[in-house]
């Protein structure tokens, strides 16, 4: 035992718990994917993917996901519940997002495994967040997703409390169960990039490239022969708790 009381085992265990972070930080490969929903799990529990995932101004004065906004549930063609911010199903003003206090988040990049069941559910990501059919993908072997430069946004919790307020006042679907309050949403750059098998032509690599970068939304972009990125996206949302 040290004079200060700590043991040598506990600062090699503290030790040990920093490096497997700083691996985990780095990257790590998952069997299972990966997907975006996957690395928002693991770096920033508690956040849900965003849809539709949107470049986010300055300003953000049309954003629709603001803070303190109500989204409201919706059915899906698949039967499954959604929350999404198109007008008709959100009440809310959009506040300025520099006006919002912003806090830096780790980043995180997670990438597929060898498996073939990780190719696969990587080309199924893939098209189910573009549109795009799996034969068009079959070129596809692995993935690997980036998020960097990652900020949470968020007002303090009396402000949101007063936007909550504020939005359920004159709301005409206040009345109606199933609605959700937007806390805060992570913004950050959303970089994916995509390794093929070979034989698989850079034409055809390009021109696949180009079909997602415009699937994924606006503000993403080709940046090589093999990635996409997506400056400053609002990629993932934390819902304030059920009222």
């Amino acid at each position: 035992m040290r004079p200060d009381g700590i043991s040598h085992g506990s600062k090699a265990g503290a030790v040990l718990a920093l490096v497997l972070a700083g691996v985990a930080a780095a990257g790590c490969a998952s069997n299972r994917g990966p997907t975006l929903a996957e690395a928002i799990g693991r770096g920033y529990p508690g956040f849900a993917e965003l849809h539709p995932k949107l470049s986010v101004g300055r300003d953000a004065s049309a954003f629709p996901y603001t803070p303190g906004t109500l989204i409201f549930a919706v059915g899906s063609d698949a039967g499954e519940t959604e929350y999404v911010a198109e007008t008709d199903f959100r009440c809310g003003h959009a506040t300025p997002i520099n006006r919002l206090r912003a806090a830096r988040l780790k980043p995180v990049h997670i990438r597929s495994g060898v498996a073939v069941a990780a190719k696969a559910r990587a080309r199924d990501w893939l098209a189910s967040g573009t549109g795009l059919s799996a034969a068009s993908l079959a070129g596809v072997s692995s993935v690997r997703i980036a998020l960097t430069n990652v900020r949470r946004v968020a007002p303090g919790s009396k402000d949101l409390q007063r936007l909550i307020d504020q939005a359920l006042v004159g709301c005409p679907l206040a009345g109606l169960p199933g609605y959700k309050s937007v806390k805060s949403v992570a913004i950050g750059d959303v970089k994916v990039e995509i390794h093929f098998e070979r034989g698989f032509d850079l034409g055809a690599r390009l021109a696949l490239l180009e079909q997602l970068s415009l699937s994924f939304g606006v503000g993403y972009a080709r940046i090589s022969d093999s990635a996409i990125l997506g400056r400053q996206v609002a990629f993932a949302v934390q819902w304030q708790d059920s009222m």
